[in-house]
């Protein structure tokens, strides 16, 4: 974990920009201990964020280096699709040849399952954060999207705020990631917009304010966008657009209620890997079932690496709106060459994360979680000498 850089900022700075949700904030740096030249100590400092807050930002989780080299293999894979993409071209990055996308999130062409992703993936100092979070090395990871916003001038698309947590999900189920491969801020790349505490406010929204039926919030999966009528409810959290450098990681709870933002004008490109983990214990024979099906098909799933794994086929794309921009569609678009290159840093390490290979009982290890430790008692901690 020695590559972990500077402490998390928590409310990290984030301009004022009038939007869908309120104003975009600043949000003061809360009263937390100063920072320390301890790795692991900023670890701690997410799980009081996280706790308090619902979100937190850590940076320099990974090192430039390996942000850059990603970056290029992005490009490189994509320049292999042999659409005539060139990345020193903006006049070849046009939808017709282009891998279809949503928002920036791309999905599909087996990008999950390549290379370049799974070498951030399975990067011992962010499989170290999680690990200190749910205190075992014993994870499982999602096969999840990436994220690719180009620089436009174009209007910003609406909001989608939502929570990917379901409402029979009353306490801290899983921690969500976002793995940033440049700098990203509000004005600058877009980036994720969380209402800040909004978390604790999960189960009163859907038994009490919601108005939805009990046969209807029993149908609800492990992602809810909420409908214009049911945004004012959370009008009294704050809207908080995080910034973070090359290599940050962004952490939240799934019950926190976000979406991604982004200024009228993209002033440079966005690159992002969504990096989910959660103990393999909370993987039934099911879920380990499907994981395979999905490492064998190199399938994308949902943000959840353990617990009620769903494989993203066309039924599950009709949660979310505009879909079929994400989803491939049946001759539509250009004819791209899709290969998958995962042989190239498959091991023991990537396979037990895949969960299609048990991890050794003598190299299990484990503690108790920081996410179980109380705010004072961590506060204490990152007092110590």
């Amino acid at each position: 974990m020695d590559q972990v850089g500077s402490a998390s900022c928590l409310g990290a700075a984030a301009s004022l920009r009038a939007g869908l949700f309120g104003p975009v904030v600043p949000r003061p740096a809360a009263a937390l201990p100063s920072a320390s030249t301890v790795p692991f100590r900023r670890v701690e400092t997410a799980a009081i964020d996280l706790q308090e807050h619902g979100w937190a930002v850590v940076e320099g989780v990974l090192p430039q280096e390996v942000c850059d080299e990603y970056i290029t293999s992005l490009w490189d894979w994509i320049e292999g699709l042999g659409t005539g993409v060139d990345r020193n071209d903006p006049s070849t990055w046009g939808s017709d040849r282009f891998p279809p996308t949503y928002r920036g999130i791309l999905n599909t062409l087996e990008v999950g399952h390549q290379a370049f992703v799974w070498r951030i993936r399975s990067h011992p100092c962010l499989v170290k954060v999680f690990e200190s979070l749910w205190g075992t090395n014993e994870l499982l990871t999602s096969f999840d999207a990436i994220n690719m916003l180009g620089p436009h001038d174009e209007a910003p698309a609406p909001g989608w705020l939502h929570v990917d947590q379901a409402p029979y999900r009353p306490h801290l189920a899983s921690i969500q990631g976002i793995m940033n491969m440049t700098q990203v801020g509000p004005d600058i790349t877009g980036t994720l917009m969380v209402k800040d505490k909004s978390y604790k406010a999960h189960q009163d929204f859907f038994y009490k304010a919601s108005k939805l039926s009990e046969e209807q919030l029993n149908r609800i999966p492990d992602h809810y966008q909420f409908t214009p009528e049911q945004l004012p409810y959370w009008d009294k959290f704050e809207s908080v657009g995080l910034s973070g450098g090359v290599g940050s990681l962004f952490l939240w709870d799934s019950r926190t209620v976000h979406s991604n933002i982004a200024p009228a004008q993209l002033k440079q490109w966005r690159h992002v890997v969504y990096a989910c983990y959660q103990p393999r214990s909370m993987a039934s024979a099911r879920d380990l079932g499907l994981k395979e099906k999905a490492w064998r098909e190199h399938s994308i799933t949902t943000h959840l690496p353990a617990q009620d794994i769903r494989i993203y086929d066309a039924e599950f794309a009709k949660l979310y709106p505009n879909e079929t921009k994400v989803m491939d569609s049946a001759g539509k678009g250009p004819a791209f060459k899709v290969t998958c290159d995962r042989q190239k840093v498959e091991n023991s390490a990537v396979r037990r994360l895949a969960g299609v290979e048990p991890y050794p009982e003598a190299e299990i290890r484990t503690a108790k979680p920081l996410m179980q430790i109380s705010v004072d008692a961590l506060r204490a901690k990152l007092n110590e000498p």
